[in-house]
């Protein structure tokens, strides 16, 4: 794999070091690689760098010349400073909190993850699960806290061990979930199919990536396409505004393959009938 490409603003391009690779590089890397990184009250620029900016490139690439395409970086960046005093990356939240340790970090991280399968990428990696030491600097964006601390389990921990748990590693398939001509845009949905058949559904609303603080308001969501009379359980990232994963039981499709069910907006959610052992807090 190679590339680890950002948004360069001195010498070459990231479009023509992808052009580059494609022309020059095609008989030693089996895959392309970017990094992306944005402030939490721009989650806009998730799409702007993985559709308008990654995306347009690649696709602008002769189809047999392209790799499989990967972020092996990615993370959401706060406020340099707190009260007078400057910090390492990825700074605060504006309440001092250390911006890796909040559940708006680990609610755009989601947010990134899923629309990343939307687009078509064969996968994303976090940078870093644990707090290490970087080159000359410092940057904790790990999903776990320090060891003084004694490691603990951040939000986002929690929401990267709700799609590890509820999906196969390898060998399944994403596939589309198609909206409803009359559905929300702001909601998100994506679905892997395991290689036992096994379907889980991730989803949340893009609208709770800017809720400042746990909001009391619900989203209603309605799934179609699924097995008639079948069980799903529904496991809800930050379902009780605490940063973990509350099982909020199983719930049973329609003769018509429907299930209706409402989660929190600032949530993240799995729906999945794929065997889960014990749902991780």
């Amino acid at each position: 794999m190679g590339g680890d490409l950002i948004r360069s603003t001195t010498g070459p391009s990231q479009a023509e070091w992808f052009r580059y690779m494609a022309n020059s590089m095609g008989d030693l890397l089996d895959a392309w690689s970017v990094h992306v990184y944005w402030d939490f009250w721009d989650p806009g620029k998730i799409d702007v760098r993985l559709l308008n900016e990654v995306r347009a490139t690649f696709s602008a690439i002769p189809e047999q010349q392209r790799r499989p395409l990967y972020v092996t970086e990615f993370g959401i960046r706060g406020i340099a400073s707190f009260e007078g005093e400057d910090t390492y990356q990825p700074g605060f939240w504006p309440d001092g909190t250390p911006m890796a340790a909040t559940n708006a970090a680990a609610f755009q991280q989601a947010w990134f993850n899923i629309r990343a399968t939307q687009l078509g990428y064969s996968g994303t990696v976090r940078w870093d699960v644990y707090p290490a030491k970087y080159d000359a600097g410092t940057q904790d964006h790990s999903t776990l806290g320090p060891a003084a601390d004694g490691w603990p389990e951040r939000p986002s921990y929690r929401a990267l061990q709700l799609m590890a748990t509820t999906t196969e590693p390898r060998g399944g398939d994403i596939v589309d979930v198609v909206p409803s001509p009359d559905a929300d845009a702001s909601k998100l949905l994506t679905a892997y199919i395991s290689p036992a058949k096994n379907i889980t559904i991730f989803g949340l609303d893009t609208d709770g990536g800017v809720v400042a603080t746990t909001s009391s308001a619900t989203v209603p969501y309605s799934i179609g396409g699924l097995p008639p009379n079948a069980f799903f359980r529904l496991i809800v990232w930050n379902g009780d505004g605490t940063g973990v994963n509350v099982d909020e039981g199983f719930f049973a499709t329609t003769p018509q393959g429907t299930l209706d069910f409402t989660a929190p907006l600032d949530s993240v959610f799995a729906l999945t009938n794929t065997p889960v052992m014990q749902v991780p807090r």
